[in-house]
């Protein structure tokens, strides 16, 4: 007898409807279910015996106590009693993914459910003023009747009022819950795939991941030592860059140095030629005078030896400009 694969019905943020059409000859049945995306299965099971149910008709259970937003599979025994002896066969293969719905997905489940309510009773409203329109327009009704249609009519504008933004908040919402259903869809395929290849690859993945990790370790003791390495040449360059800078500073001091020493050089040189000029003024000065006396004495020579009144005369006024 094959075993049947339990399918997914119906879902909720933390329940699932699951069925499975019923065996012949089958007295009860265990559901086993788990998460989907461990290494292994944790599976929990619910036993049930079924009443007189003929072949053919269609077994729904309901799992409760399920997270919302997450992925679970299932699979089924049964067990066959023909008077003598009672058997247990399965388990049936693992059902194909179920996906319970996040929180608000299940209130945007809710809304829909009273938006169709929100109709049927807008319907009906509907029918019942156009009945009671009717009447009025035939003058079949009272007051009082009066009275509820034009309450009717105020309930029914609110009731469109409250309906027009219900939808508004639930396109919105429907919005932002497919977009964060996307993503999740995403994150569990990826994970599914995940936990897939740690399935099939989890020894060679993990030597892999030791030897990779093996190669980094060695990776960053060698750059630990090259950094080591550096450091040491950086503190050498370090240490001849300020001995350089002590001898550049001590090469300026002696340049100062030097240079003051020619600069009081140049201004002793300096004062010596001014001596030695004002010395040699003199000096010119003194042998002009000599000259001027020389040319007096030469002139009252003469002067001695004319004996002429005129020409004494001239020699004096000559001596005068001489003088």
């Amino acid at each position: 007898m094959e075993i049947p694969v339990p399918k997914y019905g119906d879902s909720g943020s933390k329940k699932l409807v699951v069925s499975w059409p019923h065996q012949k000859g089958v007295t009860a049945y265990k559901l086993e279910w788990s998460e989907y995306g461990y290494l292994r299965y944790r599976w929990a099971s619910l036993s049930f015996e079924l009443e007189a149910t003929q072949e053919g008709t269609t077994v729904k259970k309901i799992i409760k106590g399920l997270k919302p937003s997450a992925c679970y599979v299932a699979r089924l025994f049964l067990r066959q009693d023909d008077g003598l002896k009672i058997t247990w066969k399965g388990p049936s293969s693992v059902s194909a993914y179920m996906y319970t719905l996040s929180e608000e997905q299940e209130t945007l489940k809710q809304q829909t459910y009273n938006e169709h309510a929100i109709k049927a009773i807008k319907t009906a409203t509907n029918i019942s003023m156009k009945a009671c329109l009717d009447a009025l327009d035939r003058g079949e009704v009272f007051e009082p009747v009066k009275t509820r249609n034009h309450q009717l009519r105020q309930s029914q504008q609110l009731l469109s009022n409250a309906e027009r933004q219900n939808e508004t908040a639930a396109a919105e919402l429907k919005r932002a819950i497919d977009a964060k259903y996307e993503q999740e869809t995403r994150l569990q395929a990826l994970q599914s795939e995940l936990d897939d290849y740690k399935n099939a690859n989890g020894d060679a993945r993990k030597e892999d991941v030791m030897r990779q990790l093996q190669l980094h370790r060695q990776k960053v003791a060698s750059h630990a030592q090259t950094v080591e390495v550096l450091q040491t040449q950086l503190a050498s360059k370090q240490s001849e860059l300020s001995e350089r800078e002590r001898e550049v500073a001590r090469l300026m001091a002696d340049c100062h140095t030097a240079m003051q020493q020619a600069m009081d050089k140049a201004e002793a040189a300096q004062q010596e030629l001014r001596l030695r000029l004002s010395t040699a003024t003199e000096e010119l000065e003194q042998q002009k005078h000599t000259v001027r006396l020389l040319q007096v004495c030469a002139l009252w020579s003469k002067m001695l030896q004319v004996t002429r009144p005129s020409s004494t005369k001239w020699m004096i006024s000559k001596l005068y400009w001489v003088v």
